[in-house]
């Protein structure tokens, strides 16, 4: 035994300077062997005793360690494994060799480890305390050595902290500002403010002197800056040094006669940082200390504090929110805070603490509260942040407040109501978290009667009349007076519903006669803020909710001369996030739909209604999602019984304008099913394949819809004779309707069939395409490219040969055909959209993550190639028309690897074919390409300027679009390219953008300036 434990303990000798993962193995086997009684404490130390005695410094030091790691081991393993006199005995080795530099690192891990064991008795903690005191020289040690003396420190605290706090407070202290003297290691002053905080937090050290001199150990490090270095191990930041600090100093209040004075000081800073942590810690300290230690400092705080804030305009402060979040703004915030917790603390006090400062503030501040001084903003943001810290502090500032803004009220010109109204919302803001902060008990009893109720109904008087007898001109006032009025709302206990209701109804008024947007958009606001409180949600529906429906027309021939139909539906939709309000609108405006009908309204208007409730409904599943099963007894049979009476009113059902209805109804009826329980779909789509498909109907569009949102696990019976039949009568079809049909086959063959009737399907569709261009052809093809787009999208393997036979079609009189349907293969449609996870647990489409990457991995780089081979001008056309549809609708993350093949190839396209939506996919990829990789850019430059100085003039048919993109890609142009590269181009641009910037469209002109002013500027 003793022989193996001899060869462990050399083998750790070698291997611990040269291989740390050997060395840690072999500690382990060593615990293993002390573990399982195999070797006692006794015999490791007489079998170690020669190294740990060696006069070898190296040697030495690494048996201590080997011992050190091996109790480290162990104490992990079990603490009770030592008797308490092998833990003397191991404590009296550790601390007789502190005289051995060499050996501390490995003589402080042991004491720590030591330290863990259970029966690690209180009678060594003076020892060591007394060791580390006399004998232990933190300078001549480095920071990982060091950092063990904190740790040492550390654990007797943590496990000895009443029995130090009794007898030994003192020495720990002094044995505490001796290790941690001059210390400047970031990772032991983080330990070291740590354990300081302890101290002063635990140990209840009395002594003044010894008090100061903690203190001055942590203050001088104040303010503490520190950028963490590259390959940071531990990963240090500044803000943990600043907040370990801040404990530190905020520990004791016995620091207390230092740290306001000193920090006060040093508030003189110009650096909002340092401001800011100056401000934390003094907020810090205020919540730390005791109320007779604020008691002491709170006058010469505010003398301090209040300069700033009452010379400085503040404007980044509203009653409804801070404006920005920047290290200034950061600096007011905590300044309000601080005034607020010297209230809260004062209000401690056993006598008359909190009423001085409340005199104080109110002498200073009081005169300033007149809306046109120029203190009066920031007077009023003080005293609301102090009047939030109780009720004795809101009830005594608002009553001198709210008395002094009433004097002249009616003698105020607009300027100044606008800044009364405006700024009293911060005492409303004050009232909210003020009531919230308190339990049941506390509001009755100190605050059930408080001073801003008593001041109710001036408030109400003075915000209602300004509202409606404000001219619809004076928008900000009329803006500011509604959040206030909306604010009142949701003040808890202020407000029976009575008031609430007045409210209402001068909402209706004045959305109904102002036509300005931002003043309707805040009643709006407001609607949907009182729409969310269940209490109040009933007196919406009752007050506001029938007379903007009363303004709704049964036709459009009868519109309301006040407001449209359009903005009238659009308040209604932006009401109904609450559930609620949802299903009554919903109600209503079926029943409105049924009106329209029967008066013979234009299907603008019926379209109108129909996408102002699957709006409705699509902005409440996402504020607050549901399902939708209870609709399936009531509303869907409503929708569908309004579409039949439609389809016998005897109106044209080929008319675009009703197959766009049906387009809006069945999206409806696609957003309600989505949101049925998963489990109910089966039976839905039981039920959906009940309609007719003897003859083509318009109506298919409603079965589209409805189709696409059934879940994908739904089995249809006979689903290839039902796409065998859709084939069948989508050639008999007018185009709208054909296409609809066409959208259907693809919603069947995407997650409703297998892939073994396509074989023969394949053939059938290409024998009747004929060799010169026809309707049958064009047809054929169109049913391939939606039974193709069926299957890209779920990556099935059997859209293979009908891809590759759309690829062949480019260099056929069918080429400019091929490309479109490559388009329509690729192209994002919202019948296709693939939701995020619903609650109904219902996945609509069956669309793999990666489908769109796979297509042109597998496409573009045949049509880069084929394009290069080809002869005739006309098929390259076919195969540059085919990429740039496709550049279309894919990422930059796709397009970026290929941006050098594909960069010659839209220069061409530009320049040679004459299609305004072509044009501007290429161009958008031009513009990805010159900030991505402009040295590629800067190849082309000769082929691309005078291209885009083409396109940017109103001739050759170039769009509005088109222009803007070319005049786009030339602003990028002097900022990507090389000076030496763009300047030869300066004349010429700045010459041909005359045409641009004389164009007929506004925005037009404004790029063309944009970019010639660029241009100019290169030098």
């Amino acid at each position: 035994m003793s022989a193996t434990t001899e060869t462990l303990i050399n083998q750790y000798l070698v291997f611990t300077d040269t291989n740390e993962q050997e060395a840690t193995l072999v500690v382990a086997r060593l615990a293993d062997q002390v573990a399982l009684k195999q070797l006692t404490l006794l015999q490791f130390i007489q079998t170690a005793g020669d190294y740990l005695t060696r006069d070898d410094d190296a040697i030495r030091s690494r048996a201590i360690l080997c011992l050190s790691q091996m109790l480290q081991t162990l104490a992990a393993r079990d603490a009770t494994i030592f008797s308490k006199q092998d833990v003397s005995v191991l404590v009296d080795f550790y601390l007789s060799k502190f005289d051995d530099l060499v050996s501390h690192k490995a003589t402080l891990l042991g004491l720590s480890c030591l330290v863990d064991f259970t029966r690690f008795a209180s009678t060594n903690v003076a020892k060591i305390l007394q060791t580390l005191e006399k004998e232990y020289a933190p300078k001549k040690n480095l920071a990982p050595v060091r950092y063990l003396a904190f740790d040492i420190l550390a654990r007797l605290l943590a496990k000895f902290g009443s029995f130090i706090a009794r007898n030994l407070s003192a020495e720990f202290a002094t044995t505490f500002l001796h290790v941690a003297s001059g210390e400047k290691d970031p990772r032991n002053l983080i330990a070291s403010f740590t354990l300081q905080e302890v101290i002063g937090a635990k140990l209840g050290i009395t002594d003044e002197e010894t008090n100061n001199e903690l203190f001055d150990v942590a203050f001088c490090y104040f303010p503490i800056s520190f950028t963490p270095p590259k390959g940071d191990p531990y990963k240090i930041t500044s803000e943990q040094l600043k907040t370990a600090l801040r404990g530190a100093l905020s520990s004791n209040t016995a620091y207390a006669k230092d740290a306001f004075p000193n920090l006060i000081e040093k508030l003189t800073t110009t650096n909002a940082k340092v401001k800011l942590d100056i401000l934390d810690t003094l907020l810090q300290c205020i919540q730390a200390y005791t109320p007779e230690a604020v008691q002491l400092f709170w006058l010469s705080l505010w003398n301090a504090l209040k300069f700033e804030l009452l010379h400085n305009e503040l404007s980044m402060f509203s009653a409804e929110g801070v404006a920005t979040d920047d290290d200034e703004t950061r600096v007011y915030v905590r300044m309000f805070e601080i005034f607020r917790a010297m209230a809260v603390k004062l209000r401690q006090c056993l006598e008359s603490g909190l009423q001085p400062y409340l005199t104080t503030l109110i002498e200073e501040l009081l005169p300033n509260i007149e809306p046109e001084h120029k203190l009066f903003k920031a007077s009023m943001l003080i005293l609301t942040n102090v009047a939030e810290a109780s009720p004795e502090a809101f009830n005594y500032i608002v009553e001198k407040v709210f008395v002094r803004l009433f004097e002249d009220v009616n003698d105020l010109n607009v300027p100044k109501q606008r800044n009364l109204i405006a700024n009293m919302g911060f005492f409303l803001n004050a009232y909210a978290n003020l009531v919230n902060a308190l339990n049941a008990g506390e509001f009755e009893s100190d605050f059930a009667s408080n001073a801003l109720l008593s001041h109710k109904d001036n408030i109400l008087a003075l915000l209602s009349k300004t509202l409606m007898s404000s001219s619809s001109r004076e928008a900000t006032l009329r803006i500011a007076t509604i959040h206030q009025l909306v604010k009142l709302t949701s003040l808890p206990r202020f407000l029976i519903l009575e008031e609430t209701s007045f409210i209402l109804q001068f909402f209706n008024e004045v959305i109904i006669a102002d036509d300005a947007a931002q003043t309707c958009s805040a009643i709006i606001d407001g609607y949907v803020a009182i729409s969310r409180d269940q209490h109040k949600v009933q007196l919406l529906l009752d007050t506001s909710f029938p007379v903007l429906m009363s303004l709704l027309p049964d036709s459009d021939e009868t519109m309301s001369p006040a407001k449209s139909a359009a903005e009238i539906l659009a308040i209604l939709v932006k009401m109904s996030t609450n559930r609620q309000v949802l299903e009554m609108l919903c109600v209503r405006l079926l029943n409105k739909l049924e009106q329209a009908i029967d008066s013979s309204s234009s299907y603008a208007y019926l379209t109108l209604i129909v996408d102002s409730i699957a709006e409705a409904v699509f902005t409440s599943e996402l504020e607050s999602p549901f399902l939708t099963d209870e609709w399936l007894k009531n509303l869907v049979p409503q929708v569908n019984a309004l579409v039949i009476r439609l389809s016998q009113s005897g109106r044209l059902p080929s008319d675009e304008c009703y197959v766009n209805l049906l387009e809006s109804v069945g999206k409806l009826l696609n957003l309600i099913y989505k949101y049925v329980s998963v489990e109910k779909h089966q039976q839905l789509l039981d039920e959906l394949l009940q309609f007719g498909f003897q003859t083509p109907s318009a109506d298919i569009a409603l079965f589209k819809w409805s189709l696409a949102a059934i879940d994908k696990t739904a089995l249809m019976p006979n689903s290839t004779a039902f796409a065998e039949q859709l084939i069948v009568l989508a050639h008999a079809s007018d185009e709208l309707t054909r296409v609809n049909y066409l959208q259907t086959l693809a919603i069947v063959v995407n997650k409703f069939t297998d892939s073994g009737f396509l074989t023969p399907l394949f053939a059938m569709l290409t024998s009747g395409v004929a060799a010169t261009e026809t309707r049958e052809g064009i047809q054929s093809l169109e049913i391939i490219a939606w039974i193709t787009k069926g299957l890209v999208l779920k990556n099935d393997k059997a859209a293979d040969p009908f891809l590759c036979y759309i690829l062949t079609l480019l260099e056929t009189p069918y080429g400019v055909v091929g490309s479109r349907c490559l388009e329509i293969v690729i192209c994002d449609l919202e019948l296709f959209a693939k939701p995020k996870k619903l609650i109904s647990r219902v996945v609509p489409v069956n669309t793999r993550l990666l489908y769109k990457q796979k297509f042109f991995e597998s496409v573009v780089p045949q049509l880069v190639e084929k394009f290069g081979s080809a002869q005739e001008i006309a098929t390259k056309k076919c195969y540059l028309i085919a990429i740039s549809l496709l550049l279309k609708y894919v990422s930059r993350e796709i397009i970026l690897p290929h941006l050098t093949t594909f960069l010659p190839l839209l220069l061409q396209s530009i320049s040679l074919i004459p299609d305004n939506e072509i044009r501007c996919a290429s161009l958008t990829t031009i513009s990805l390409t010159t900030n991505e990789l402009p040295e590629l850019v800067t190849q082309h430059l000769q082929t691309l300027v005078p291209a885009l100085l083409d396109l940017s003039e109103a001739k050759n048919g170039n769009s509005e679009k088109v222009r803007l993109e070319a005049l786009r890609c030339l602003l990028l142009l002097p900022n990507a390219v090389a000076l030496t590269k763009i300047v030869p181009f300066r004349n010429s641009v700045l010459r041909r953008l005359e045409v641009a910037v004389d164009d007929k469209k506004r925005a037009v002109r404004k790029a063309a300036c944009d970019a010639r002013q660029a241009f100019y500027e290169i030098s």
